[in-house]
């Protein structure tokens, strides 16, 4: 049982490893292609530097656009863990249902009222 838990722990390190390398692909290569695509088309056809800060720019927006569904994906994930985590070990205290007021007692409450001051 130990080391099937050992197991888990070191498949959740790999899997986080890999998703962090993957976030770093998916922000990376986009930037490195359009500018790669760029020198060549300059180098082919003769065009200015302006193709090339043109690569740039959409190099960067497609790489802000991969980061934003990496880290959509990571959030999803991680929610998906903690319900899970959630559903393995439910809360040690019970629930209160929410639309139940809190009983507050007040200063009469609890007090028996003197059959002598009635008198």
């Amino acid at each position: 049982m130990k080391n099937q838990n050992n197991f888990r722990e070191i498949m959740n390190a790999l899997g986080r490893i890999g998703g962090v390398a993957g976030f770093g692909i998916s922000v990376v290569t986009p930037l490195i292609v359009c500018i790669l695509f760029a020198v060549w088309l300059r180098n082919r056809f003769g065009l200015g530097e302006w193709v090339l800060i043109t690569a740039m720019i959409v190099g960067l927006i497609s790489a802000g656009c991969g980061a934003y569904r990496s880290i959509r994906v990571f959030l999803r994930e991680e929610e998906r863990r903690d319900a899970k985590k959630a559903a393995e070990y439910p809360p040690l205290t019970p629930k209160r249902d929410p639309n139940e007021a809190w009983h507050i007692p007040t200063e009469t409450e609890g007090e028996q009222e003197d059959p002598q001051k009635l008198e």
